[in-house]
């Protein structure tokens, strides 16, 4: 009977082991850099968005482009394209073959910038564009990192008035997370309690000394 029980324990552990072996693995796939890329591509540009296209070997077609109001970009020797309406991928489908009328097989590129702003206990506050395979971690290291008042366990996207809270510690890419143009990230500072804890603490100290010296 004890072995028996014995043997149903350790199957239970196995069981247990392979479970959790398999979540990690699923989690790996699910944020390695293939998934990543995979999400980055499916992302759909929106107004106030940057588009970064290149195209190999020819420097004049490589541009920068600012997605207006209206959801359309410039682009040289094309003109106006309307881009919000289609993902990443289809957006440089489409550019190549328009390319193609007038160049030899096109090697072309296209990356979805968004515009986020940040500030509060940050070093460097200020305007950033991040690509869609980007995190929110990323934007706190390109923007200097944490100040050393600040609240790191998280902090908050504020869109259109609206506050929302986010672990910066766990947050995923750009398009996982559906981060927009005009987000502002901003990092709380710590509790003034928190941040004068040691010099309360050392006061205290002080004054009990004082306190017991003079009762003596």
């Amino acid at each position: 009977m004890k072995r028996s029980c014995q043997h149903g324990m350790i199957r239970v552990l196995i069981s247990g082991s392979l479970l959790i072996f398999a979540g990690m693995v699923a989690s790996a796939q699910a944020n390695g850099p293939a998934a990543v890329a995979i999400r980055s591509a499916a992302t759909s540009p929106r107004p106030g968005d940057m588009i970064r296209l290149v195209v190999a070997r020819e420097k004049e077609l490589t541009v920068d482009g600012l997605v207006d109001a209206r959801g359309e970009i410039t682009l040289p020797r094309l003109g106006t394209l309307r881009v919000t309406s289609i993902s990443a991928r289809d957006l440089e489908d489409s550019v190549r073959t328009l390319y193609s009328a007038f160049l030899r097989h096109p090697d072309v590129t296209v990356r979805v910038q968004r515009r986020i702003v940040i500030s509060g206990e940050i070093m460097k506050a200020g305007e950033y564009y991040l690509d869609a395979s980007q995190s929110l971690p990323d934007l706190i290291a390109l923007a200097g990192g944490f100040g050393k008042d600040a609240r790191t366990s998280s902090v908050e996207i504020v869109r259109d008035g609206v506050r929302l809270n986010a672990d910066s510690r766990t947050y995923g890419s750009v398009a996982e997370l559906d981060l927009r143009s005009g987000d502002h990230v901003y990092v709380a500072t710590k509790p003034w309690i928190v941040r004068n804890a040691i010099p309360l603490f050392s006061s205290a100290i002080v004054l009990l000394s004082v306190v017991l010296s003079a009762r003596k």
